[in-house]
């Protein structure tokens, strides 16, 4: 159980202060105390803690790394392609080139 600051000694003399026997302060302010660190450790389940954000963190990062290198590939991969075409395209220029010159020449 999540334990919180609380002062009981404190709720205890104020209870005993406004008429309450010694037994049921010291009961109240114990159910006091439970039901304060029961709704903490309720709610502290719906937030993350700073190991969960680490690793979180770390995670996307790795993921962010896998992505940059699937990047690096995919423009390498790319440019070898556009030299591809580049060079083919090139090739028939030059053939369509020759062949209109020596149609015209003959």
């Amino acid at each position: 159980m999540m334990a919180i600051p609380f002062d009981t000694l404190k709720v205890v003399e104020q209870l005993e202060n406004a008429g309450y026997s010694p037994q049921q302060a010291k009961a109240q302010a114990s159910v006091l105390v439970d039901v304060l660190s029961e709704e903490a450790e309720r709610v502290a389940d719906k937030f993350a803690t700073k190991s969960d954000s680490t690793q979180e963190l770390a995670n996307v990062k790795l993921e962010i790394n896998n992505l940059r290198q699937e990047a690096k590939v995919m423009n390498s991969d790319t440019k070898s392609e556009i030299i591809r075409w580049v060079v083919g395209v090139s090739v028939l220029q030059m053939g369509l080139i020759s062949a209109l010159v020596l149609k015209i020449v003959h």
